[in-house]
């Protein structure tokens, strides 16, 4: 059996590093939105509303920051999988993490743009 082409395997890595940085770029978007949430507080005051903000703001904070941690999670299952392949000359392509991680992060969205749409 022929040795894999390196490129494969070049082309495995540089694709889970793109997704460990979409991952970082989730959490810390989730972050400041969670962070969001206290700014309104503050400027707000100690009212109701305010700290139904700040709760609302950690939830969807609390969301984003685990879909990013789940989606490195199955991009690093994915990535050994599909390096397993390589390295058996058998390589099979799934897109279920990409697909997973648009369907969550699209009902997040939708969420935070009703919420967002209802406390201005």
């Amino acid at each position: 059996m022929p040795e894999p082409d390196v490129r494969f395997s070049l082309a495995n890595e540089r694709t889970l590093l793109a997704w460990a940085r979409t991952a970082i770029t989730i959490m810390a978007l989730g972050f400041v939105i969670a962070k969001f949430g206290i700014l309104v507080r503050e400027v707000r005051g100690l009212t109701q509303a305010a700290q139904d903000a700040v709760h609302f703001s950690a939830l969807f904070g609390a969301a984003l920051a685990c879909t990013g941690a789940v989606a490195l999670a199955f991009a690093a299952a994915g990535f050994v999988r599909l390096k397993r392949g390589i390295d058996r000359q058998e390589v099979s392509f799934s897109p279920t993490v990409g697909l997973v991680v648009a369907a969550v992060l699209t009902i997040v969205g939708l969420l935070l743009a009703v919420y967002l749409l209802v406390s201005g």
